[in-house]
């Protein structure tokens, strides 16, 4: 459980810590990082369940997220944990590995476009 809490700090961390200073591919790129952490944990036998709950607990830990924040977390929260666990569990080492990246990848490439999609929208 200390490695699953060590996961959702880095994957709380990478999304809140979005500034006005930090740029689409750097937040992205956090953003791709704490996906794989998730899909990690999901490659590494840890139930959707467990993943989920100790994610969205420590959520609750951030004393400094308003409401609309703290909404828009669990949305990408159970998003990204939801799409991981969607990933059929590899056998091998290798075949982890690459459903790893692979998805991080993905992430990283959909942030990207609802980045640009914001940006496009009037």
């Amino acid at each position: 459980m200390k490695r699953l809490t060590l996961i959702s700090i880095l994957f709380f961390s990478g999304i809140m810590s979005v500034s006005a200073e930090a740029s689409t591919y750097d937040t992205c790129s956090d953003y791709s990082e704490s996906s794989e952490m998730v899909m990690m944990a999901r490659q590494n036998g840890y139930s959707l369940r467990d993943v989920m709950s100790h994610t969205v607990n420590e959520l609750k830990n951030i004393k400094s997220l308003k409401a609309d924040e703290r909404a828009l977390a669990e949305e990408f929260i159970k998003i990204t944990v939801i799409e991981a666990y969607n990933t059929p569990l590899m056998e091998t080492q290798r075949e982890k590995e690459i459903a790893i990246t692979e998805f991080g990848n993905t992430m990283y490439s959909n942030c990207i476009e609802l980045f640009d999609a914001i940006k496009n929208d009037p």
